[in-house]
């Protein structure tokens, strides 16, 4: 995983990452999480229904492992789901088969081909093709650049299953 992605997930739990580092020897890396507390114990109603699919969905992400674990969430929520680690290679299988995808959701950031010119390219094979973009990066994109390069939806790394299936939800419900 990228150390951008870790430390996303280390600071959205409120913990800290100390490095120490000595040439010839390695790295070593201490994460600090917060002590949870024992709380009362959140029902299934209160924490809501979180809404999948049976729609298919194609991720691209340079990053196996993010990949991977968007793949799971994914299947988890019922969605048929393929997965590419390279944007031209998923550029390639959409126009094979531009029918059989519902929507692509794409890492904003990759080598050769960005999540943002993937979009554009897929909106001259089918015009609104829904594009949702993950971002490690805490990026805000400005509206007139989604609406540019044909984005429908922006979320954070890390990817939270409620977000992802929300956002989902909002861009195939349209």
């Amino acid at each position: 995983m990228g150390l951008s992605v870790i430390h996303g997930i280390v600071a959205s739990h409120h913990g800290h990452i100390l490095v120490d580092s000595e040439q010839g020897k390695g790295s070593s890396f201490y994460v600090y999480l917060p002590i949870a507390s024992a709380g009362k114990e959140i029902s299934k109603k209160e924490l809501g229904v979180i809404q999948g699919g049976e729609e298919s969905i194609l991720v691209v992400d340079d990053e196996e492992v993010v990949a991977n674990v968007v793949l799971r969430m994914l299947e988890r929520l019922g969605y048929k789901v393929d997965v590419y680690n390279s944007s031209i290679e998923a550029l390639k299988a959409i126009r094979q088969k531009p029918e059989k995808y519902h929507l692509v959701v794409s890492d904003l950031t990759m080598p050769k081909m960005t999540g943002l010119a993937l979009s554009e390219q897929l909106q001259k094979i089918r015009p609104e093709f829904p594009t949702l973009i993950m971002t490690g990066y805490g990026e805000s994109l400005p509206g007139d650049i989604l609406t540019h390069y044909g984005v429908h939806e922006v979320i954070g790394k890390p990817i939270k299953i409620r977000e992802l299936a929300d956002s989902i939800r909002k861009v195939l419900d349209k």
